[in-house]
């Protein structure tokens, strides 16, 4: 109800208010919304002693470029999404697309969250491509990004299943923070704590670690499946896992317990309107393909398992 709320002007705000393409931009941002709940509420959690979760650029990159008003219009979303709202009309159409100038990417390598597109930093990119459906969001090479299934609701999040979308890039880590999300137990230091790891070393193996979680909630599910998206850009030649000092025999195949797929490129364009122009537009992740783990081993709890690419 608040996305109605009065002294915004006198059309409804209601996501499904302007019809199409609105109707399903709207909802695929929702649901991608709710899919990022775990990576929010960490950062979230950061914030209490930290840096806030929506941070100016200069929190991260202090220069004299970011300590000005240039890079005003820009964030960044915890520690790994750079968020570029398209604020005014610069080439638009008829349709709304048009393009993002004078968008400031730190040093480092840097992803297209919806395409793949890599962009090396330190520079200040022009003529971004923003049709009406896309949000200029970048992802900062190493991100460790933990999700959840696509949900209208927490209440529909199925907590035996934790997945990582990982964009590895020398050793980076995240720390996965979590608590029973309706009471202030917290404040009592009833949370959990999981660190997750990925290293990929000079010839290319990629190790992804996650160490025992630390801490315990009232209706923390100790057993619990893992998903892991790896965003890489060739088939892994090889593909292990170990669990609690055992190693599991992955194989390759589209679904099941203890598996492993490549794919070359992905339709992430998953929740438009059934019948609609929108659910006919292909977005795919390229040229980092993805490839998809999923180790389902439940021995001593939250022990978690060290894949090897």
């Amino acid at each position: 109800m608040q996305l109605n709320m009065d002294g915004w002007g006198s059309n409804p705000k209601y996501p499904q208010a302007l019809g199409e393409p609105a109707t399903s931009i709207n909802r695929s941002y929702l649901k991608l919304k709710s899919m990022l709940l775990p990576y929010t509420y960490s950062c979230a959690h950061e914030a209490v002693t930290g840096k806030p979760l929506m941070r100016a650029m200069f929190l991260d990159d202090s220069n004299d470029y970011t300590h000005g008003s240039a890079t005003r219009y820009q964030y960044m979303y915890g520690p790994s999404f750079l968020v570029a709202p398209v604020y005014q009309n610069t080439s638009a159409d008829k349709e709304g697309n048009d393009v993002r100038n004078g968008i400031y990417l730190p040093k480092g390598t840097w992803y297209d969250y919806f395409t793949g597109a890599t962009y090396e930093g330190g520079c200040i990119l022009n003529d971004y491509f923003a049709p009406i459906w896309k949000l200029p969001v970048l992802v900062k090479s190493g991100a460790i990004i933990p999700m959840v299934n696509p949900n209208n609701n927490p209440s529909e999040v199925d907590k035996s299943r934790r997945i990582f979308e990982l964009y590895p890039d020398g050793k980076t880590s995240f720390t996965l923070y979590d608590d029973d999300g309706t009471t202030q137990k917290y404040l009592n230091g009833e949370g959990a704590t999981t660190l997750i790891t990925s290293d990929l070393n000079d010839k290319k193996v990629l190790t992804v670690s996650i160490d025992k979680t630390v801490g315990t909630f009232d209706g923390m599910v100790k057993n619990q499946s893992t998903t892991f998206y790896l965003n890489t850009n060739a088939k892994p030649k090889k593909v292990t896992a170990i669990v609690g000092g055992k190693k599991i025999r992955l194989t390759e195949a589209e679904q099941g317990d203890n598996t492993w797929q490549y794919v070359q490129a992905s339709n992430i364009n998953r929740f438009a309107t059934a019948g609609s122009e929108m659910e006919r537009l292909l977005v795919t992740k390229f040229p980092n393909h993805r490839a998809l783990g999923v180790m389902r081993h439940h021995e001593g709890g939250r022990d978690a398992p060290c894949g090897r690419l």
